[in-house]
């Protein structure tokens, strides 16, 4: 059933880019690269993520996962001669992602010996009405993280939007790093807890904020302080500009660490589904109407802020809300003995 709401859904987001690539002249004038860049999507579409992230054996989406950047970085090296290659980069990844993705589904088909039938049509209708909350609220998250780029496009340069968009991308991927193998396997194991034992799973939460904190603070402040090395390093002398972006979000890995935790892990565990919609959308419309206001003055460093004040409210409102239900989500004597923990090992 999971799946025939993901293909629903594709086949709903495709009639959509479809016709907002023949409807927008900007789009049109890039369409080879829109359409080959949106076949990536069919391989997330076909990967179980879900299920592994479910049965706890996330190190097989690991194994999936290295094969798709070893087959893009291998068909770079082949494929790409010159600067007019330059619309193989998305095609290789997209191609290298729709073979992960169907190498996992006939993984899982075989792991678990499905058989795949076809649900009616009133089924499917049920199941995202089920999940309709959080389904919007994801809509809304992705909407805010990737409209940046989009709407900086409406007020400013290309030049100026590449700029965001590279120094974003570099922040994006140490975050990913940090936080993306904590994030996946965390969720079931939290719900788990909570579902059994309430009490426990708030000290449980309390307990991993403090690594999530250990794990995120010094990521941030390596990326604010060796920004200027990192984007000539890995983007190049030719966005220097980029440096002030890298900067302004240097600190998405903590802000946002504590963001997942206490909204996706624990306020959707703790089934509140619509609680959890109205701080999402609430961060979307923050974020759209500083984007307008900014944007066209500020050009990247006023995307950059927007972003990084939308990001420090939700956070926050995750933080207020629980406190608003009784659940005490922040406990200083966690940190504390993990410090003097840190403090006595160096001691010894």
């Amino acid at each position: 059933m999971f799946y025939l709401r993901k293909h629903f859904l594709f086949t709903l987001c495709t009639l959509i880019f479809t016709s907002l690539i023949f409807l927008i002249p900007k789009f049109r004038e890039n369409i080879l690269v829109f359409i080959v860049s949106y076949l990536i999507v069919a391989g997330y579409v076909l990967f179980p993520t879900w299920l592994f992230q479910g049965l706890e054996k996330l190190y097989i989406t690991s194994i999936f996962n290295f094969i798709v950047k070893l087959l893009f970085t291998i068909g770079i090296f082949i494929f790409v001669r010159n600067k007019n290659d330059f619309y193989l980069v998305p095609l290789l990844m997209s191609l290298g992602q729709i073979f992960a993705g169907t190498l996992a589904l006939m993984y899982s088909l075989k792991l678990l010996d499905w058989k795949i039938n076809m649900p009616r049509l009133e089924d499917i209708f049920r199941e995202l009405k089920n999940g309709f909350s959080v389904f919007i609220s994801l809509v809304f998250i992705n909407f805010y993280t990737i409209s940046n780029t989009f709407i900086l496009g409406f007020f400013a340069p290309h030049e100026n939007v590449g700029y965001f968009a590279s120094g974003s991308k570099l922040v994006l991927v140490f975050q990913t790093l940090v936080l993306a193998p904590l994030a996946q396997s965390l969720y079931p194991h939290v719900g788990k807890i909570l579902r059994n034992d309430l009490n426990r799973g708030i000290e449980y939460i309390k307990k991993f904020s403090v690594i999530v904190t250990a794990l995120t603070l010094p990521a941030s402040i390596f990326l604010l302080i060796f920004a200027p090395i990192l984007v000539k390093v890995f983007l190049g002398d030719q966005y220097l500009p980029s440096i002030n972006v890298v900067r302004i979000l240097s600190f998405f890995p903590f802000i946002i660490g504590l963001s997942n935790l206490y909204g996706i892990q624990t306020t959707l565990n703790l089934k509140m589904d619509k609680d959890f919609f109205k701080v999402v959308m609430g961060g979307s419309i923050i974020n759209l109407l500083l984007n307008v206001l900014l944007d066209h003055k500020l050009a990247e460093i006023g995307s950059s802020v927007s972003w990084l004040i939308t990001e420090i409210y939700i956070t926050s409102a995750f933080i207020i809300l629980l406190e608003a239900k009784g659940i005490k989500i922040i406990d200083f004597k966690f940190y504390s003995r993990f410090i003097t923990g840190v403090v006595k090992s160096r001691e010894i």
